[in-house]
């Protein structure tokens, strides 16, 4: 009669443990991204985590948001921009990783808004890397939402570097498309500023941090300048 094999409980146990603590390893790391990165399925998430938390400290500093303010609202490239200088009370309410949708969704609950003397707008980029759709319908529900009183100045989205995953064309098209909504409002103006960032037709590099989308401390010298002239002009 053959002699049966017991079964070792503990060996089951520790696989059973061992694999569940793997598991829970590779969630809370980025290597399941990685799979899907190189299989071409990652997508990004809609909203970040990030994003959420920089729109609830957002939220707060507008509750004291003067009157009259300058505001700027949009992505990482707004987000960067230091307002510190302006001749009058201004607050930047970027957030990086910021899409049109996010930003039409946030824009509502701002109550800044409704005071504000102008209000400049950039937005688009995050658009485009993430193929989300419908970003001049969205940019145009952040423009119904700000009163006539306000002046909106519409900044293009600014050209990449050559190396990027974003297509410069696709850039063009998305900034005619903003404009086009743009125009229906008369108290919207397109800011077109994408020229300043060329130099021989092709995108100046030395205005841009390494990866090519992000500006440098001279690509914000030249965004400001631009700013500041819009300003004047609406004296």
């Amino acid at each position: 009669m053959q002699k049966k094999t017991p079964i070792h409980w503990g060996l089951w146990l520790y696989c059973i443990l061992l694999t569940l603590a793997m598991g829970a390893v590779l969630a809370k790391s980025n290597f399941i991204e990685l799979i899907q990165k190189n299989m071409g399925l990652y997508k990004p998430p809609a909203v970040t985590n990030f994003q959420h938390e920089m729109a609830g400290h957002l939220r707060r500093r507008d509750d004291n948001t003067p009157a009259g303010a300058i505001l700027f609202i949009g992505d990482s490239i707004t987000q960067g921009m230091s307002v510190a200088d302006l001749p009058q009370p201004a607050e930047n309410f970027g957030i990086g990783g910021d899409t049109s949708e996010f930003l039409a969704q946030r824009t509502k609950r701002m109550h800044s808004l409704d005071a504000a003397s102008h209000v400049f707008l950039l937005v688009g980029i995050n658009d485009l890397m993430r193929q989300v759709t419908g970003t001049a319908r969205h940019i145009e529900e952040v423009i119904k939402r700000i009163p006539p009183s306000v002046s909106i100045h519409l900044i293009s989205v600014l050209p990449t570097a050559e190396g990027t995953d974003i297509n410069n064309q696709a850039i063009k098209q998305l900034n005619k498309d903003s404009f086009s909504v743009c125009a229906r409002y008369q108290h919207c103006k397109p800011l077109d500023i994408a020229s300043l960032f060329h130099t021989r037709g092709k995108t100046d590099i030395s205005l841009y941090e390494p990866d090519g989308i992000h500006l440098n401390a001279q690509g914000y010298a030249i965004l400001k300048q631009a700013v500041m002239e819009r300003l004047n002009a609406d004296q």
